[in-house]
């Protein structure tokens, strides 16, 4: 505290002492800071929010959570947002089966490491609501938190390095034609991830590890001069 009053350099004055406090430099000498959550569905996900700083570049943002009914914690990578500090982290709402979850967060510099909630009131962890409510922190505005999709790696058992895709199964002509066909990958809010016109062969195949996508789900759609159809994958 004394380290870092704005007058700790010079000699205590008399009435002010060491002159006033700066909380957040306090905080920040002791490793990372991590605020409380917010969290909020989009979609099929529910999006959990935390603003975490640190003095020296952070190294990892974890979040532990334990789904109900369940005993072992899930670790999911948090990551950073659109806008900075908050971390984000979107979580498929069936994980949830419509109930509350417990979780803390555990943040990580290149000098120290620090949990939220700590432990000193012997509950480790804070409660993720129930999955069709929004808990925003006081004091912020949602339109402050991020906007983009920061989908949880959670489903790696359905992860794939291609797409393979029949023109039979995609209701376009399956006979080689002179007409390329457009595929589009979308993620779960709208965006275009990928984008290409492919030589119609009668099979499609989209190569995803060089893609480098984070996991979660995505639309693939194919489109011909005819028709299109879509298809959901997970990754």
């Amino acid at each position: 505290m004394y380290a870092s009053a704005e007058k700790h350099d010079s000699i205590p004055h008399k009435v002010l002492g060491y002159g006033v406090p700066k909380l957040k430099k306090a905080m920040l000498a002791l490793g990372p800071v991590i605020s409380h959550i917010s969290s909020y569905p989009v979609g099929n996900y529910m999006r959990i929010v935390a603003a975490v700083m640190s003095q020296s570049p952070l190294v990892s943002v974890e979040l532990s959570i334990v789904f109900a009914d369940e005993t072992m914690e899930k670790s999911i990578t948090m990551l950073p947002s659109d806008k900075l500090p908050f971390y984000a982290v979107d979580i498929p709402l069936q994980l949830f089966k419509g109930k509350n979850a417990g979780a803390y967060i555990k943040a990580k510099d290149n000098n120290k490491s620090r949990n939220f909630p700590c432990n000193y009131a012997g509950e480790p962890l804070f409660h993720i609501i129930e999955v069709d409510q929004e808990n925003i922190l006081c004091g912020i505005s949602k339109e402050s938190l991020p906007n983009k999709a920061v989908i949880a790696s959670v489903e790696s058992e359905d992860s794939k390095e291609a797409i393979e895709l029949h023109g039979d199964m995609l209701s376009v002509s399956s006979k080689p034609t002179l007409t390329p066909v457009d595929c589009a990958i979308y993620d779960i809010l709208g965006n275009i991830v990928y984008q290409s016109a492919m030589q119609n062969t009668g099979n499609f195949v989209i190569q995803l590890g060089t893609l480098q996508l984070p996991h979660g789900t995505y639309i693939v759609t194919v489109r011909d001069q005819f028709s299109h159809k879509s298809k959901i994958i997970f990754r």
